[in-house]
């Protein structure tokens, strides 16, 4: 009954999300490549937890929503700053490049606060509240990786004109 509600919270999240961004982003195929960096921490995160026998209970059962949130937040702003510098410049990479350069160093302090005030929690007596400091301490430093990483790599290829 867990996993299913679990599942179907995701499912609901993401028919909201995805809109909201193609909106926010303002094109259809950045709005859904977005996507892909938000989506990356949940599924390794819940691919670890299966992996590890990692049990799900109320607390675990909330990282996922508490990293898609944030990954969401960290994605809108490096998107919208990417959309004003490629509407600028023209030059997709000349565009990652400032935003990595302003908003990639905000994502950094953020990301490095976030991480290590839930990796605080695996100092704690209870099992499933380290399991929790973890599992959002290190999905959250994936989340950085995988927007400065993949949403870079992601705006180039979508960006690219086909001859």
């Amino acid at each position: 009954a867990m996993l299913e509600s679990m599942a179907r919270s995701y499912i609901i999240a993401i028919v909201i999300i995805v809109p909201l961004m193609i909106l926010l982003i303002g094109n259809l195929l950045r709005g859904l490549l977005s996507m892909i960096p938000n989506l990356t921490p949940v599924i390794l995160m819940l691919g670890y937890m299966g992996w590890s026998n990692t049990p799900v209970d109320g607390l675990t059962m909330m990282v996922g929503a508490i990293v898609l949130g944030l990954a969401v937040d960290d994605t809108i702003h490096f998107m919208h700053n990417f959309r004003r510098y490629y509407e600028r410049c023209g030059d997709a990479r000349q565009a990652i490049r400032e935003t990595l350069e302003t908003t990639g160093r905000a994502l950094l302090v953020t990301s490095l606060v976030l991480s290590v005030g839930f990796f605080t929690f695996l100092g704690a007596y209870m099992r499933n509240v380290q399991l929790f400091g973890f599992l959002a301490g290190a999905s959250i430093v994936v989340a950085f990786f995988a927007n400065v990483i993949l949403a870079s790599s992601l705006m180039v290829l979508a960006t690219r004109h086909r001859p």
